[in-house]
């Protein structure tokens, strides 16, 4: 975190309003003087400032899910209930059956709908009160900062305590990638960067940490987290009320415990997850909880890769599934029988049951999206091996699959599921770019890529921009695509996070590689492939699978180069090398490394690929 002086972070400020770069701006709260001043630079400047004043810190109410938030658009706008800010996302998330918690990316991109008609124009949102904000608060304040730094407006956050840098720092980097910048106050004496000379002696009065907001108590305190999206301080307070409790298995206490599962499989604590879930699961007395909580502990069990006791469970519930009283739970014990038999299937009734629920009336829109996608991913599961591909029959699956997944898309859109649309919608851009719908694809594939900045998930957005850069440079869009791999580019920052560099380095490399091969640069076109081929066999084996896709990318890459120069024999030879490569990728690999394996194939068969054309 940068520490500038008063003039030097208002520089800052303005710059970020101009290039509509994310920034985010901490500063002393207690300095009237400050705030008075960049409020009437403002003015000059032409920028807008709006400010959430007359927020109490004094009266910070614990257990309030996203309290800091509620507090800033309140002062915001006054007149309209505090409650209303975070109902759509309560509302969406109301089947009692359903196993997923709204998360803060749901509440931030409700808050974006609703901020975004006062930030029309470049702004400064100046908001006060940083001391109160929670891990949850920050993912808000980070999702915000990237979606509306695009529009020209700059955070400052206020605080009114002092703060250490360090921590404040790891704070608010758990909210994903974002500049930030600190404001000293005009009698603060900044500290100097860790490679100043000479070292000035230790502060004798060093600052305190921020003051953290009031923890709420209590199992119903917790589950009313949890509900609201608040995940990561759900988590806090369940785990610790549920420790403190004097009988933590007693039947009454199944409910906090099925919260705290769902919570730990959403936020990646996915031992945490199995234990909770198998403690709701013996505890509760009520047979609805109970099977709930069953579903959770499904979902984890799929995620930790666990066939067998997967499968246990779903013929379980694939017993009950008749004897539920309520409709929507029959469907829902469908769809648990359907995951229960989505790894280890010998009497192959995976897509019977998936059908049961598409065909069924009144089925809930969760249960059914979900089983659109599901039947979607089988679709492509029951295709043939990658020698016998050929590119009409992977374009009809892709097609057919496509169309699955779009009416997933749409439920999982209406219920307000921001974190798993943004993870369909790109798969869905891959289909469509297999079924011959490269236009489709890309207006997909670019919303995915940036939702997936705003949210931080920043691997998925590269993973977007090089798909969609595929896909615009076989239309012959190249100005869209140089486009594509700038906007990419200029969105890293400092602060992304561990590990995630490797892969976007690759998926970086592919797009410049398909670049080349549309300018019909077959030498520049080579050195990326070789490149990319080489920096994908030395990732880290945490990245195997993503290896594994980018070598069989590359060496399509290279018999791209290799048709462009007229060498139909190597051509053709990588080709058929990289089909043989796909046949054994991971099966969300599969079908779009299949089908760009049989385009090139059947392309190279029909006619010689002329200089300029791309083979993808």
């Amino acid at each position: 975190m940068r520490s500038l002086d008063p003039p030097a972070a208002w520089a800052l400020i303005l710059e970020a309003t101009g290039r509509r770069a994310p920034l985010v701006v901490v500063a002393p709260g207690g300095a009237a003087p400050l705030a008075a001043a960049w409020r009437d630079a403002v003015r000059e400047a032409g920028v807008d400032w709006i400010e959430a004043p007359g927020v109490d810190p004094s009266a910070p109410r614990p257990g309030e899910p996203f309290g800091f938030w509620l507090d800033c658009a309140g002062a915001i706008d006054p007149a309209r209930p505090r409650a209303s800010w975070l109902e759509p996302v309560r509302r969406a998330y109301a089947d009692p059956c359903g196993p997923m918690l709204p998360d803060g990316n749901a509440v931030a991109f409700a808050l974006l709908g609703q901020l975004s008609p006062l930030l029309r124009r470049p702004s400064v949102l100046a908001l006060r009160g940083l001391e109160r904000a929670t891990d949850d608060d920050l993912l808000v304040l980070g999702f915000l900062a990237r979606a509306l730094g695009a529009a020209g407006v700059v955070l400052v956050v206020f605080a009114e305590a002092s703060w250490d840098d360090a921590g404040l720092e790891r704070r608010l980097s758990r909210a994903g990638e974002v500049s930030l910048a600190r404001a000293v106050a005009p009698d603060a004496s900044p500290r100097p960067a860790p490679d100043a000379s000479p070292r000035p002696a230790p502060d004798a009065s060093p600052r305190s940490a921020p003051t953290p907001a009031r923890r709420a108590e209590g199992e119903a305190a917790g589950v009313a987290l949890c509900a609201a999206g608040a995940l990561h301080e759900g988590v806090a307070t369940l785990s610790a009320a549920l420790a403190a409790a004097p009988e933590p298995q007693a039947p009454e206490r199944a409910e906090a415990w099925l919260h705290l599962a769902m919570a730990a499989l959403q936020t990646h604590a996915p031992e945490l997850a199995l234990r909770a879930a198998r403690i709701a699961r013996t505890a509760a007395d009520v047979p609805s909880v109970r099977r709930r909580a069953r579903r959770v502990h499904m979902a984890a069990l799929r995620q930790a890769g666990q066939a067998e006791a997967l499968r246990e469970l779903g013929l379980a519930a694939y017993a009950e599934r008749e004897a539920a009283p309520d409709p929507g739970e029959r469907f829902w014990l469908h769809l648990d029988a359907a995951l229960g038999c989505s790894m280890l299937d010998p009497e192959g009734r995976h897509e019977a049951l998936l059908d049961v629920i598409l065909a069924g009336r009144d089925v809930p829109e969760g249960c059914r999206a979900t089983a659109h996608l599901w039947k979607a991913a089988h679709v492509f599961a029951r295709g043939r091996p990658a020698e016998a591909a050929t590119l009409v029959v992977e374009r009809e699956r892709a097609a057919e699959a496509a169309a699955l997944q779009e009416r997933g898309l749409a439920g999982i859109e209406a219920m307000g599921d921001v974190t798993r649309a943004l993870f369909v919608r790109a798969r869905l851009g891959a289909t469509l770019e297999i079924a011959g719908r490269p236009a489709d694809a890309i207006a997909h594939l670019e919303v995915a890529a940036e939702r997936a900045r705003w949210c931080g998930e920043r691997a998925l957005a590269a993973l977007a921009t090089a798909e969609a850069v595929t896909a615009c440079a076989a239309l012959g869009e190249r100005a869209r695509a140089e486009a594509l791999v700038a906007r990419e580019r200029a969105a890293s920052t400092p602060g992304e996070r561990a590990g995630e560099r490797p892969r976007r380095s690759l998926l970086e490399r592919r797009a410049r590689a398909h670049l080349a091969i549309a300018r019909g640069a077959s030498l520049e076109a080579r050195r990326e492939a070789e490149a990319l081929l080489a920096e994908a066999r030395g990732l880290p084996p945490q990245h195997a699978q993503a290896a594994f896709a980018e070598c069989c990318e590359a060496v399509y890459l290279l018999a791209d180069a290799a048709a462009l120069e007229g060498d139909r024999e190597a051509a053709r030879a990588l080709a058929g090398a990289g089909l043989r490569l796909a046949a054994d990728a991971a099966p969300e690999d599969r079908p779009r490394l299949r089908a760009r394996g049989a385009l090139r194939a059947e392309r190279l068969v029909k006619s010689n690929v002329r200089d300029g054309d791309h083979p993808a």
